[in-house]
């Protein structure tokens, strides 16, 4: 069971064993199976079926082909029947809203390469990410296999997300993306002040980590020899939210949908 207020205080909380290990498989064979498809269509990758080797053959020349695949994740109908209406449930019971308003963003396939550095997030927040979203969950999961501290699982700050944060924004380089980086200065002095430890989320395949949207975290570096997968989606919930966009990640400043007098609790 989860405990609100262990999640509360502390931003996150894992739940061990949660997911049936028959329906984590099938969705990864889903995940297998899209990848597959896109590889298929093009001569070089004709008959890759693995997904690791399809990652190693595209990541150098193809990756713009390979991110794609991203998007066919969010609209599989197998893929999003993995989040099951239980899970929404206990999201919308941590949001404080009804589960008929709920809505999933994502998901989204987080690969850990091996001994690489790349695509890795710095120190951040999702609330960053999504300004105008007041209310959401952070879901985070294993996939194929274990996460561990040596094959880059996520780390995070306990009860970071009582604080607030601001950004630097950069690009991080050539095919990568924007960093909403809170500056790791900051971090140590917060760290110094309050006596917290960075703690890894190592986790097993069916495990499940919930956290909130303000809770600071980065990518861990994969220093093994093998990939390593994670899934990450959010659950989120309009409610109350400041804008009348269905876009999630809505943005301040003249991207957004809006008008005068919205309601709103505080």
């Amino acid at each position: 069971m989860l405990a609100q207020s262990e999640f509360k205080i502390a931003g996150f909380q894992q739940m061990r064993a949660y997911f049936d290990l028959h329906l984590l498989t099938a969705l990864e064979s889903q995940i297998t199976l899209l990848y597959a498809m896109q590889a298929n269509k093009i001569g070089a990758y004709r008959d890759l079926w693995r997904l690791t080797d399809i990652m190693e053959a595209m990541e150098a020349t193809d990756k713009e082909v390979l991110y794609q695949v991203q998007r066919f994740l969010t609209a599989s109908l197998p893929v999003r029947a993995f989040f099951q209406p239980e899970l929404m449930t206990l999201c919308a019971s941590l949001l404080g809203v009804s589960p008929h308003f709920m809505m999933l963003e994502g998901p989204a396939l987080f690969v850990s390469r091996p001994n690489t550095s790349r695509l890795l997030y710095k120190w951040h927040t999702e609330a960053h990410y999504y300004p105008k979203r007041r209310r959401f969950v952070n879901l985070w999961f294993p996939l194929f296999g274990d996460r561990t501290e040596a094959n880059g699982a996520m780390q995070i700050l306990p009860s970071s997300h009582r604080e607030h944060w601001d950004f630097a924004e950069y690009n991080s380089g050539p095919h990568s993306f924007i960093q909403y980086e809170v500056p790791e200065q900051w971090l140590a002095e917060y760290c110094q002040q309050t006596g917290t430890e960075t703690r890894c989320c190592a986790a097993a395949r069916g495990d499940l980590v919930l956290f909130d949207r303000n809770l600071i975290h980065k990518s861990g570096q994969n220093t093994t020899n093998h990939y390593a997968f994670a899934i990450v989606a959010r659950a989120w919930s309009p409610v109350d939210d400041l804008t009348l966009s269905g876009n999630m990640a809505a943005t301040p400043y003249g991207g957004d949908i809006g008008r005068a007098d919205l309601i709103a609790e505080r």
